[in-house]
């Protein structure tokens, strides 16, 4: 829970809601303040960049192979003219969509607090109080004021976006919205800062309100014309209205109670899954070509954001098949054979192709210096510090088998690497040494992921700010959820084939308890320790569909110990008694157990 006294003095120390479309930061206050965003509302248009990238396919397709050749003969610097030739000059701006306001009379001094677990902020104050939730069920943006003399006097929506049509009585407003055809970055002066032209994103924002009993409630939704990557634009926003006004309706027709605290529901493989890793696969199948060495890989191939120095002392980025490509193809690659068969017979063709290429597929290759080798031939990095770890993906995120010698190059990468970057940079490393049992390096990261960022000075300097945003700097969500997916790798890991308890725990955190940690193959763990130890463990079957695990063997490792459970309808309890009867695990070492 995180609490401050008093609205929120500026953007930074607001605090944020989403659910992964629809965001918002509030403020708090008797005059309630919401920022909002939206991920379909970006400037520009899919047609757009087509025609600004310019050529034609057979200009394309010419292009791509010079930039493929000269990669592949090691002359990525050659590759760079054809390369930028197939792009856009820069790519589009993501934009905020508005502000809305509800403004109400001052009822004196409050404080405003966010719920982690539920992803409430609530604004309360003696007489009274209102709750805000971003519900992932509903797609919808919900305020609930309750008692009767809060009633909102005055609901406000601005936007910095042109405005095509309004609509507003007693109960609601409808705007309907149009972004820039164009916005340059800052690093283009000559080229005016907004363009607005056709063809743009448009967007339409419905918001409802009225009053149930003694509380009132108030609803927003969204639709844009714009659906993500590959799709043309749908319009105009008018056309799309009634998505956004079913919701909203659909929403204030219902008890306000029910809907603050409704869940959210399961993803199936099938329906969410497969979709976005057959395409995934189906393109990354399409971009593999035979490499320099005779093996499958991508070329032209970069690794993000870094770069080498040729033999001829030139600063080059791209270059030929680099560990983080590589590693996210095989990712893509074997989840396809792995989740074919639960998928049928639709996936059998798609899993025939992934498994003839992945043999001939490079994993990890170890430099002759001892670290992960991070292009496709050996190079020297132009900056040895660099904040990207990309080349370490096999570790963490992800879950392939290493052998003794591939964690040993995983350690002398870090090693040189250092510690101090961006807030995202800092998380990313706690996760990476907590898949290497190495508390110790978990607790120098998190001296540098709860610094004030406000008095660390650098490009690359993480730290927090007032509200818990991670500094990049400036803000970047990726370090505040990194930082909670690292946490739970240092209190549960259970990649290698068992569910290992406490496996990288700092003695920040000697004391403690973590409720609702998902492991594999399906199940929920609940852990209490004290002094580093454990104190209980609860395992159960992921909700809402035991049946898939129950009947199962779950295998519970902690310090180098394990015992073997049988999954039923009631958890399974265990405590250090359980693993001191058990013998030492003889299958090997962590880093040699199957994945």
């Amino acid at each position: 829970m995180l609490e401050y006294p008093g609205p929120a003095a500026e953007w930074l120390h607001a605090l944020p809601l989403g659910n992964g479309h629809l965001g918002a930061m509030c403020w708090g206050g008797s005059s309630a303040r919401f920022d909002l965003n939206h991920e379909g509302l970006w400037s520009g248009s899919p047609a757009g960049d087509a025609t600004s990238a310019g050529g034609t396919d057979r200009e394309a397709r010419q292009l791509l192979a010079r930039a493929r050749a000269a990669a592949a003969s090691e002359h990525g610097h050659e590759a760079t003219e054809p390369l930028q030739a197939l792009q856009a000059p820069y790519a589009q701006a993501f934009l905020p969509l508005g502000t809305l306001e509800v403004r109400t009379a001052d009822a004196g001094p409050g404080r405003r607090s966010l719920d982690l677990r539920t992803g409430t902020h609530t604004w309360s104050w003696p007489g009274g109080r209102s709750r805000t939730v971003v519900s992932a069920v509903d797609d919808v943006l919900l305020h609930v004021v309750d008692g009767a003399s809060s009633h909102p006097v005055e609901v406000r929506l601005t936007s910095p976006l042109h405005e095509l049509h309004r609509e507003q009585d007693t109960t609601g407003i409808e705007l309907w919205l149009r972004a820039p055809s164009d916005v340059a970055p800052g690093h283009e002066p000559d080229l005016p800062a907004a363009t607005w032209g056709p063809g743009a994103v448009e967007a339409c924002v419905v918001v409802g309100w009225r009053e149930h009993g003694d509380r009132w409630v108030l609803a927003v939704a969204v639709e844009t014309t714009y659906d993500g990557p590959g799709s043309a634009l749908r319009g105009p926003a008018t056309e799309l209205a009634g998505r956004a006004r079913a919701r909203v309706e659909r929403v204030l027709a219902q008890d306000p109670d029910e809907l603050l605290r409704r869940p959210v529901g399961d993803d199936h493989v099938r329906d969410v899954v497969w979709p976005v890793l057959r395409d995934a696969a189906e393109f990354a199948l399409s971009w593999l070509v035979r490499t320099p060495d005779g093996s499958w890989g991508t070329v032209p191939s970069t690794s993000p954001e870094n770069t080498f120095v040729d033999a001829h002392g030139r600063t080059v980025a791209v270059a030929w098949s680099s560990a983080m490509d590589r590693a996210l193809v095989r990712d893509a690659l074997r989840s396809v054979v792995e989740l074919a068969p639960r998928v049928g017979p639709d996936a059998t063709d798609l899993a025939g192709r992934a498994g003839a290429v992945l043999p001939d597929l490079p994993g990890i290759r170890v430099a002759t210096d001892g670290r992960v080798q991070e292009w496709g031939a050996e190079q020297v990095e132009s900056d040895p510090h660099h904040r990207h770890v990309s080349h370490l993906y096999p570790l963490f995120p992800g879950d392939e088998a290493l052998t003794a010698a591939e964690e040993a190059a995983m350690v002398a990468s870090l090693d040189g690497r250092g510690d101090d970057s961006s807030g995202w940079s800092l998380a990313w490393k706690i996760a990476l040494w907590a898949r290497l049992h190495r508390p110790d390096h978990v607790s120098d990261l998190l001296d540098l992921v709860f610094r004030d960022a406000t008095g660390v000075h650098g490009q690359w300097a993480g730290g927090l700010y007032r509200n818990l945003f991670a500094a990049h700097p400036p803000f970047q969500i990726d370090g505040n959820l990194g930082y909670a997916a690292a946490l739970a790798e240092c209190l549960v890991q259970s990649h290698r084939g068992y569910v290992e308890l406490l496996p990288a725990l700092p003695a920040e955190l000697a004391s403690g308890s973590a409720h609702g940690l998902v492991a594999r193959p399906g199940v929920v763990v609940d852990l209490d320790w004290a002094d580093g130890d454990l104190v209980q463990a609860t395992v159960r079957p992921r909700s809402p569909a035991p049946e898939a695990v129950e009947g199962r063997t779950v295998v519970l490792r902690w310090r180098g110990r394990e015992v073997r459970r049988r999954l039923a309808d009631a958890p399974v309890v265990v405590g250090p008694a359980d693993f001191r009867g058990a013998g030492p695990d003889e299958a090997g070492s962590p880093a040699d157990s199957p994945g």
